[in-house]
């Protein structure tokens, strides 16, 4: 991977770490990392701490003392995707939702320079060659509301430690690993029977409230079609009470492909594969006759001056091709 560098607010490179800890993670939760070093290395708030031409970094907040006699320093701090998690787009005065509009990079270029990050992100100056239009979910993070945008579009949200520069952000199109049975192992628990039916309670109250039904099939599409019936019926109820009847449609359905993504599998692959978050994983086992899509939700890195340790979560499964 490298060198593990610190640099100063304007990324004017400081030093190169070799004796040190370090635990991060990202993706659909966490987005923070701990840094560990010797008692008398002292590192100033607001430092960045990276590996150049990767995605694994970000900048100190926190620092406390541990470790009793053997006491060290343990820094804290907000991954690049934490940054852009903790900063939400809220909808300008008047409006009820935050429009976007034009290319992919374009967006995120228009997000980060709304929010102020300047500082810290470049957006890619090449097109992705998707042009989107919307808005975004109301009060969502930045690194939410991105990634579900490039994800709608076949895209991830993609970042990048420049060389001697910003960190770039930019949307590229998601990639499917193919896995060969030797480099993994996996356990499955399959949902034969799942939520079909959500009732969606909007706003009003007793007879005035507005209720929406949604339904999913046996293909889990799902529709304000009744599918299934009698026992094979499966009910649950969902109360967003400020919503009107499109908002609690749309959330309604977002909420009932929770339900239908609960599908699990725990998947170990035996070396670190460089896969990045919004990719899938295609994984065959002939003698069982399973065959998983997956995507990765999140990157867990830890590191020390001797290498890195990686590991993936992923979620999404979809059974068969």
């Amino acid at each position: 991977m490298g060198d593990f560098v610190l640099a100063d607010t304007a990324f004017k490179d400081l030093s190169i770490l070799d004796d040190f800890d370090l635990d991060l993670a990202y993706g659909k939760d966490e987005n923070d990392f701990t840094l560990t070093v010797p008692l008398g290395r002292k590192i100033p708030y607001g430092t960045y701490v990276f590996y150049d031409e990767s995605d694994w970094g970000g900048t100190i907040d926190t620092m406390e003392r541990v470790g009793g006699k053997t006491a060290q320093l343990r820094y804290g701090g907000r991954t690049w995707q934490g940054i852009l998690d903790k900063t939400l787009l809220c909808p300008d005065s008047g409006n009820d939702y935050l429009s976007y509009s034009g290319d992919l990079n374009d967006i995120i270029a228009s997000v980060i320079d709304r929010q102020g990050k300047g500082a810290v992100f470049v957006a890619s100056s090449e097109k992705s060659g998707v042009v989107a239009s919307g808005n975004f979910d109301r009060h969502v993070s930045a690194f939410a509301g991105l990634s579900k945008l490039c994800r709608a579009h076949g895209r991830k949200l993609s970042f990048r430690k420049m060389s001697g520069g910003k960190v770039e952000v930019s949307a590229q199109e998601a990639v499917t690993h193919e896995l060969d049975s030797d480099h993994y192992e996996f356990d499955i628990k399959e949902s034969g029977r799942f939520v079909n039916h959500l009732i969606c309670l909007g706003s009003g109250d007793l007879k005035d409230r507005i209720v929406v039904h949604l339904y999913a099939d046996a293909e889990r599409k799902i529709s304000q079609a009744q599918t299934f019936v009698g026992v094979d019926e499966i009910a649950e109820s969902y109360d967003y009470s400020n919503a009107g009847r499109e908002e609690l449609i749309a959330k309604g359905t977002e909420k009932l492909q929770e339900y239908l993504d609960s599908d699990t599998c725990e998947l170990t692959v035996g070396e670190a594969m460089g896969y990045d978050i919004g990719d899938s994983v295609h994984a065959v086992n002939v003698d069982e006759g399973i065959e998983i899509t997956a995507t990765i939700e999140k990157v867990i890195v830890s590191a020390d001056e001797e290498g890195e340790d990686v590991s993936y979560e992923i979620g999404n499964i979809r059974m068969g091709g």
